[in-house]
This record gives structure tokens, sequence and C-alpha cells, in this order.
């Protein structure tokens, strides 16, 4: 039966140690020379106590290091090779080597940095950084700190690594970003209203056989007449930014004795910037009751919300009419007309890839 139990102390004693992840802890470095050897001994000393009392390693410092060439020179400079590394953890049966290096902060405290090295690797698994004093409670409470700073930066590296569990969600993201967009068609109506400049001149003439012979002047009209009227917008969506489609519109203006009828026609192309908002420039022309033809350029401005305002101007036309014998009438007519609509219609809308 004790043999029993004491096959069972050893065993559970072998396992404990196996689980253990053993850290070889150097001599402290100490480049410019000036931390006295007691401090870098209790310096050490600490570091190996609070990296054995973290759960799951074991510190060691007791190392024999007379094999290892240069481990004078490295004491001093911190000056080391990977392969000097290798051998320090291999020599003690350690998995990482803690390098320690002590400089003077002020002139009552020091400053020491520590670094976990992989001795498969050599690569750097964590380091931390303390300001402490030199006193034995104060060294042993920087050491501590130090200690759990190293260990929690190792053990949080571990999970960054990629899971393969994590791609169905890249794919998902790269899906959504293929999402396309689609601006639908718009209708719109502009209430216009503007000033039309109209003038005209008759003159008495006879005809000989030397061309036309002016008489006195008969009428002359210089009105500046004011209107107003609706006008009809209507976009085709080309592109997600480009958008053409026609207008029309219906414009009443109202002379002294009479009123006058003005139909306009054209298209307009609408280039989007962001969101809704754009320019439009297109034109047309503008029909008179009495068939006068006057082209016109109409431009515009599609604000984000669905109003838009738009300026039309028709360009100044010279025309003459004249009979064989009796009279001839000049005309001349240049206006513009400025519209503010709404528009119906025209948002943008989310179309999800096909599988």
């Amino acid at each position: 039966m004790k043999r029993i139990l004491l096959f069972l102390a050893i065993t559970a004693m072998a396992m404990t140690s196996m689980a253990q992840e053993k850290v070889a802890i150097l001599e402290t470095v100490d480049k410019a020379g000036n931390i006295p050897y007691g401090i870098k001994l209790l310096l050490r000393s600490s570091l190996t106590t609070a990296i054995s009392n973290t759960p799951g390693y074991e510190g060691y410092d007791r190392v024999d290091m007379a094999s290892i060439a240069g481990e004078q020179e490295f004491q001093r400079t911190g000056n080391v090779s990977d392969t000097q590394i290798k051998q320090i953890g291999v020599a003690a049966g350690a998995k990482y080597v803690l390098v320690a290096e002590a400089a003077k902060y002020d002139d009552v405290r020091i400053i020491i940095t520590a670094k976990l090295l992989d001795v498969e690797t050599f690569g750097v698994k964590s380091s931390a950084v303390q300001i402490t004093g030199t006193s034995a409670d104060e060294m042993k409470r920087s050491c501590e700190q130090l200690a759990k700073d190293l260990i929690k930066q190792k053990t949080e590296a571990a999970p960054a690594q990629p899971q393969p569990e994590q791609e169905p969600v890249k794919t998902q993201k790269d899906k959504k970003k293929r999402v396309k967009y689609k601006r639908d068609t718009w209708f719109g109506i502009s209430v216009d209203g503007g000033m039309d400049q109209y003038y005209k001149r008759n003159y008495n003439y006879t005809y000989d056989n030397y061309g036309y012979s002016y008489s006195e002047e008969v009428s002359s009209v210089d009105q500046t007449l004011f209107f107003t009227g609706l006008t009809a917008d209507l976009q085709f969506p080309v592109f997600t930014w480009l958008s053409l489609g026609p207008y029309g519109g219906l414009h009443i203006i109202p002379y002294y004795d009479d009123v006058d009828i003005r139909f306009s026609a054209g298209a307009m192309e609408k280039i989007t910037f962001n969101n809704d908002f754009g320019l439009m420039f297109g034109g047309g022309v503008v029909i008179q009751g009495n068939e006068i033809i006057r082209p016109q350029v109409r431009l515009g401005i599609k604000f984000s919300s669905p109003v838009y305002m738009t300026f039309s101007a028709i360009i100044g036309d010279y025309t003459e009419h004249s009979t064989e014998n009796g009279y001839i009438s000049e005309d001349f007519d240049t206006g513009f007309t400025i519209g503010i609509g709404y528009s119906f219609g025209g948002k943008r809308k989310v179309v999800e890839p096909t599988e």
C-alpha cells in the first residue's frame, strides 16, 4: 500500500513538472555599468520568484552558464546571438528565456525592461517596462507586475491567429460590398414665372424699280411682359449618376389687351454628385400662339430633397414680315423664366447580388 501511494505521489509530481512551462532567467543586463551588483541580483531573484508564482510557469536562475561562450560579455552589453539564446534555453531545459535590462532613471529610481524570448523561434513573445525604487519591497512589487504583464501579453497573443471559422464572415462582408444601387425614374412639376421683352416696329413702304422705298414709321411697340406657367419634367436613369428625359411647359402671357399662350418643349440631362443632389442642363424650343419658334436654354439644380430649381432663357430672335406693297413688320423677342419644382420618385434602390 505504501509503495502504491509513493508511486502515485511521484507520478503526480512528474505530471505537474511536465505541465509547467520553464523560463530561464538570465543575469540582468547593465549597459551603462552603474547598477550595483546587489540590485541586479535582487532583480533576478525577484523575477524568478514572480515567474515561479505564476500558475503554469517555473523560473530558473541557477543555470550553469560556464559552457556558453560570451555570457559575461552579454551581462555587460546585452549582445547575444540567436544560437546562444537557444543554447541557454536548452541548457536549462526551458521553453522561454527572460532577458531583463536595468538602468538609472533618476537619483532614487531605476527603469527595468524585460523581454520573453521563444527558444525555438528566437522571437519576442512579450515585453514589459517598470520604473521602481531599489528597496526590496519595491523591487518585489515591480517584478510581480512585470511577470503579470509578460504572461498576460503572451496569453492574449495566441487567440489573434486567424481561425478557419472566420472565413464565412469575410465572405459575407465581401458579398455586401457587391451590393448594387439603381435610381428610379422621377417625375416633377415646376411653377415658372418670368419676364419677356417684346419689340415690334411697322413701316410703310412703296416698291419701285430700284427696290423698297420706306416712308415714315407707322408704329413702334416696346413691351416688357410678365408671364407664368407650369413645366413638367421626366427623368430616366441612364447610370446611377446620370439621367436624361424630356420636359414640356405651358405659359400664359398677358398683354395689355390680350392674352398669349406659349408652349415649351425640350430635353434635360442630370448629373448626380451625392445622394440625389445634381446639376441639370439642356434646352429646346418655345412656340408662341402665332407659330413663332424660338430656341431655349434651360438649366437646373436638383437638391437632395425632392425640391429642384430651373432657369430658362429664350434666345433673342429677329423676324421680318413683308408684303409686296404695304408695310414691313419687324419683331424681336427675348426673355427668361425661373421655376421651382417638386419631384416624385428618383430614390436609389438597393439591389442584392444574385447567388
